[in-house]
């Protein structure tokens, strides 16, 4: 029985980390606080990265008028797979001829200049009405992640060996509990890891296009809308009247007895 709650004592020291100042640790958990110093000894001892090592994410996004967006659609898909990119979400608002287009772009990081700068000279675009690059250093995010998860894999090593010299269930369920629960925060930190992999190999590119204003404007078609128009307002009129029969009905029927009226007093 003492065993087991002095393994259950080791292993919450050990989860907890390397906050007590014993002179005497338990052999597990020394080993583990081992790992931990030596890695923070690392990270201060190591210089800092160069530009070449620096882990850094860009997105960016640019709007512009074009002359003709079907051929300007055509064009920006084209040189995403040339650039070994992929859409990842496009969509269009506005009617025919006032028509807005939005493609979002994740392109690898190397060619996200070379990417814009070619959308950027496509013979179509008119103006660029709007351009925007934005860059995050997450190197310090990427090193202490890293050096994280090597701590954790570390330690579920010296937890499975721990399970293995458990001697009793109490031991042994009290283990694996522990190991549950570190697994977990591995899982969640790859996942962080992963993602920021992905951000950092691949960068967001917004693209939004719309056509420039036609104003068409000629003499006849002036002239041919104004009669249009002008056909418009008279057969509305004529529905207005259409509405309006029986108050004009009844006011020239009032007229005509009163002129009546007033001629017979005359005479």
């Amino acid at each position: 029985m003492k065993k087991s709650i002095l393994l259950l004592v080791v292993i919450q020291f050990f989860l907890w980390g390397c906050g007590s100042k014993s002179p005497k640790p338990s052999s597990v958990s020394s080993v583990v606080c081992e790992n931990e110093v030596i890695a923070n000894e690392d990270n201060a001892a190591s210089p800092p990265p160069l530009d070449s090592q620096r882990k850094l994410t860009k997105d960016g996004s640019i709007s512009f008028t074009v002359k003709n967006p079907e051929k300007t659609t055509m064009f920006i898909k084209n040189e995403i797979k040339r650039f070994g990119g992929y859409i990842s979400s496009e969509k269009s608002n506005g009617g025919a001829t006032n028509k807005e287009y939005n493609i979002s772009i994740e392109v690898p990081s190397a060619n996200f200049d070379s990417l814009l700068q070619i959308l950027e000279k496509f013979e179509d675009v008119v103006s660029v009405e709007n351009r925007n690059i934005e860059i995050h250093d997450v190197t310090s995010q990427y090193i202490d992640l890293e050096a994280r998860m090597k701590i954790k894999k570390a330690s579920e090593q010296k937890m499975l060996a721990l399970l293995d010299k458990a001697k009793t269930l109490t031991e042994t369920l009290a283990v694996e509990k522990q190991l549950t629960e570190l697994r977990a925060e591995i899982e969640s930190d790859e996942g962080q890891f992963k993602y920021l992999n992905q951000q950092i190999s691949y960068s967001t590119l917004d693209v939004n296009y719309y056509e420039k204003d036609k104003k068409e404007s000629s003499f006849w078609k002036d002239f041919f809308g104004a009669i249009s128009n002008g056909w418009t307002l008279f057969l509305n009129l004529m529905v207005g009247l259409a509405n309006l029969w029986m108050i004009i009905v009844f006011g020239i029927v009032v007229f005509y007895i009163v002129r009546k009226m007033s001629r017979k007093k005359k005479s």
